[in-house]
């Protein structure tokens, strides 16, 4: 079970500070420290208060002991492996989506066409055919959708 930092503040020592993430508004390190003279890893989140230039830690904390932390480590390339089937699935569903963007893009045009047909207007199919054949030609009408 992983460890809660709490009591006597001097049971708790950060022995290094490992930056790993960092934008305008938060830092998040991987800490070095012993609690009660045991050595854990703690996943540290730390926020920066407006008008501040330096990092302070939030509650948003997890202490890993020395063994837990080996485990962790022992299972992150099948986490890894796991992410990229996700990004994977998301990427398929993306290109899904714009097929079908694509396709009612189409059918728009189509019924457009039709109706035109029906009104007559050999200028108006004229427009619209040429819509459609360049909707045909380009590779990708809704690539500013991701």
């Amino acid at each position: 079970m992983a460890m809660i930092a709490t009591g006597n503040k001097s049971d708790f020592k950060v022995l290094n500070s490992i930056e790993f993430y960092r934008n305008d508004f938060i830092s998040i390190r991987a800490e070095l420290c012993t609690i009660a003279g045991k050595p854990y890893v703690g996943i540290a989140r730390f926020w920066k208060p407006e008008g501040q230039d330096s990092y302070v830690p939030t509650k948003k904390s997890i202490f890993l002991s020395a063994e837990q932390w080996r485990l962790l480590g022992s299972v992150s390339g099948q986490v890894n492996r796991s992410l990229s089937s996700i990004s994977i699935i998301i990427l398929i569903e993306i290109s899904n989506f714009k097929l079908f963007l694509k396709n009612i893009q189409y059918t728009i045009l189509e019924f457009e066409l039709f109706l035109k047909s029906m009104l007559s207007t050999e200028e108006a199919d004229k427009q619209l055919e040429a819509a459609l054949q360049e909707l045909m030609r380009s590779e990708d009408p809704f690539h500013d959708l991701v």
